[in-house]
């Protein structure tokens, strides 16, 4: 197995690196503009940059893990899309999708993978339940390629997950 946890680390070592490299291309000129202060206030195509950077190394992860019959396994935190009700000008959340840059990459990153799935966590230990969401539906980002576990499953873990898919699979 092969774990990132979480993406938050990545997506800012990925837009270090994009900052660099736009300076480098001159894309951006972020870079001169940090000087003694330590902080980065990206440009546009800074973030763009760092999308690149990042689905581009997911992509290649999932590739070589693949060809290497590794397990793949990436945490990331939720990121709440909302909308402001026209009326009361009150804003709702809408979609719960992985926190990655960008509109469409949230979603697009789930390609890379066989499962994407919503945790959450209800009550206190020591008898919290976690709430895998394992399917998606209108507001959350979810996915099973196997269509070997049930909407919402109760406190899975990695063994079981491994155990659901093995006893599923045909052999090839």
């Amino acid at each position: 197995n092969i774990a990132i946890d979480d993406v938050d680390f990545l997506r800012a070592s990925a837009m270090n690196k994009a900052v660099t490299i736009n300076f480098q291309e001159s894309r951006s000129q972020t870079k001169t503009k940090i000087k003694g202060y330590h902080l980065v206030l990206p440009t546009q195509a800074d973030f763009g940059t760092e999308m690149g950077l990042v689905e581009g190394f997911i992509s290649n992860l999932a590739s070589v893990c693949r060809m290497y019959e590794k397990n793949l396994l990436v945490c990331a935190h939720e990121k709440i899309i909302y909308e402001k009700d026209k009326k009361t000008k009150e804003e709702y959340p809408v979609k719960y999708i992985p926190h990655f840059t960008g509109k469409a990459a949230p979603e697009a990153i789930g390609d890379y993978f066989d499962l994407v799935f919503r945790i959450t966590r209800l009550g206190k230990e020591p008898s919290v339940v976690r709430k895998f969401q394992c399917h998606p539906d209108d507001r959350i980002a979810a996915k099973d390629r196997y269509s070997v576990f049930k909407t919402v499953e109760d406190n899975l873990t990695w063994p079981k997950v491994i155990e659901r898919i093995k006893a599923n699979i045909p052999p090839a």
